[in-house]
């Protein structure tokens, strides 16, 4: 599996990565966490999770940036 494309939203806030596996292309949408200090007291790293909720899969790149860029857009 190797990373095809990232593509991020004007904010920075999230992003879109493009897999490719083959002849397939894999969308996974992330958000970021900045550095922050928790009610405890503990610092947690700055770090992207992952938030796609269903794995969306597509057989041409151009088909899976449009479908990155549709799910980036649910953000805004």
């Amino acid at each position: 599996m190797e990373i095809c494309k990232e593509i991020m939203t004007k904010n920075k806030e999230y992003k879109a990565i493009i897999y490719k596996i083959g002849r397939i292309y894999r969308i996974r949408l992330f958000k970021y966490f900045p550095e922050c200090i928790d009610d405890t007291g503990d610092v947690w790293e700055e770090f992207w999770q992952d938030v796609t909720n269903c794995n969306t899969i597509t057989d041409t790149e151009q088909n899976a940036i449009k479908l990155a860029e549709e799910g980036l857009s649910l953000f805004k």
